[in-house]
């Protein structure tokens, strides 16, 4: 398997095969308005099954989920 990291638009019409693309961005801003504006903490989670769970034993007070997709040719 070989593998190769590209970035924003530029590595995206570059990619070809299987890819995977990480949106770190929007995930670390998200987290960091989310706690400068008063979040205790950020607890990520693996699953959307997971978020919820924990949203239903109360732990937390707001959730929220991103789906990954893989998308291949």
């Amino acid at each position: 398997m070989d593998i190769w990291i590209g970035s924003l638009l530029d590595g995206a019409e570059q990619a070809t095969g299987s890819v995977a693309i990480i949106d770190v961005f929007r995930a670390f801003t998200t987290a960091a308005v989310a706690l400068a504006n008063g979040a205790s903490k950020i607890v990520m989670v693996g699953t959307v099954e997971e978020a919820l769970a924990l949203r239903d034993a109360g732990i937390g007070q707001i959730g929220f989920a991103r789906r990954a997709r893989l998308v291949t040719p």
